[in-house]
């Protein structure tokens, strides 16, 4: 039997992780992408694009924001964290 070869497997591994993330995306797991502005879920602000300095470790892991009016802890979606 042949072995499959290195290029095959890197194939696969790539196309496994384009249907994690398109997944993600479309049921807006921490896994998808969120290319769309979000509004803080308690005030009603919309959060800027800009750089952003993360607040914390899942921010930096994760996305999400800090509402700089009412500090609400938002992931990518803009839903509220605990």
């Amino acid at each position: 039997m042949d072995s499959p070869s290195g290029g095959s497997i890197i194939v696969v591994v790539a196309l496994v992780f384009f249907v994690i993330i398109v997944y993600g995306t479309v049921a807006k797991t921490k896994w998808g992408i969120n290319l769309s502005r979000i509004q803080c879920p308690t005030c009603g602000k919309t959060q800027s694009r800009g750089p952003r300095v993360p607040a914390d470790a899942y921010e930096a892991k994760w996305g999400g924001m800090t509402c700089a009016d009412c500090a609400t802890k938002m992931d990518k979606w803009g839903r509220a964290r605990a």
